[in-house]
């Protein structure tokens, strides 16, 4: 009887261990401004700030860094290059448990370009605004169209850029005539259309990290990283269509595929990237057309 009465007493409190027990996780509380423990500051050199920025975050809650130029991690410790002399605006944008943002803003000056700046920045802004056009002269078939992703560097099965006005592509103005500027002060971008009635702003971000050889020629480079445009608009008739469900869309990032002083050609691997081996090209020359000063 002492075995039974054992068992009915550990079967009585396994049962009574299995209830539900109510827990409460608490995904902590909202932080303010003032409770954050932030940093950004300049490498010094010889008494000066150099262009080399290092940002920390040693707060609760995670958040990133604008620096104008691009957009930090979200690693507790991060730098950055930046490429222009002068006050530059830094934002801090943590995210606090409850979801909701919070931000704090910086201004830094930068007084001596110590650390050497991407070349890319050059051959894009030029001096400090750069103005693009459509390359119609220097191209064998079109500036816009078809060609093979990891491989060609022109499009094979162009379009004809009055076509961009109608039809799917629905970009009336974007064709020839039309610009796109790009700026270092701020890593502005804005296009203008061909009647100079319309235009569009955002900003941009290099990626020179990310480079992708020719697929049949491995050991040539076939892109040189990735541009990005923010901001709602995107590069001239920056559009393409999907090759499976045939709808047209717009597109952001795009490889990098030739940048000098003189060209530039960007190219966006098209969908569905699971059997899809063609990407769309876009071929610009620098414009004399509304040249300023940042």
């Amino acid at each position: 009887m002492n075995k039974i009465t054992l068992l009915i007493t550990s079967l009585a409190a396994l049962f009574s261990a299995c209830n539900p027990i109510e827990t409460k996780y608490s995904i902590g509380r909202d932080y303010n401004v003032d409770e954050l423990d932030i940093s950004v500051k300049a490498v010094v050199v010889d008494g000066k700030n150099t262009n080399k920025l290092i940002f920390e975050n040693h707060s609760p809650i995670l958040g990133e860094w604008d620096y104008s130029f691009g957009i930090t991690g979200q690693q507790v410790t991060d730098t950055a290059i930046i490429v222009v002399e002068g006050p530059l605006d830094v934002t801090f944008k943590g995210l606090n448990p409850s979801g909701t943002t919070i931000t704090k803003n910086f201004v830094v000056n930068i007084e001596v370009l110590h650390f050497p700046v991407p070349p890319e920045w050059a051959l894009l802004c030029g001096d400090g605004t750069k103005v693009w056009e459509w390359e119609v002269d220097e191209v064998e078939d079109g500036p816009f169209g078809a060609g093979g992703y990891r491989d060609t560097h022109e499009p094979w099965d162009p379009t004809d850029l009055d076509d961009l006005d109608g039809g799917w592509w629905e970009q009336p103005g974007w064709g020839e005539g039309a610009t796109m500027t790009f700026s270092i002060r701020g890593a502005a971008f804005s296009k203008t259309d061909a009647t100079h009635s319309k235009t569009e702003y955002g900003t941009f971000t290099f990626d020179m990290s990310q480079k992708l050889t020719n697929l049949w020629e491995p050991d040539e480079i076939w892109s040189h990283g990735k541009l990005r445009i923010y901001g709602g608009t995107s590069i001239l008739a920056g559009r393409v269509p999907h090759y499976d469900e045939w709808y047209i869309y717009d597109v952001y990032e795009f490889d990098i595929v030739e940048l000098s002083e003189d060209r530039l050609v960007l190219a966006y691997w098209l969908e569905p990237r699971e059997w899809c081996e063609e990407a769309y090209f876009w071929i610009f020359r620098p414009s004399d057309k509304h040249v300023g000063e940042y």
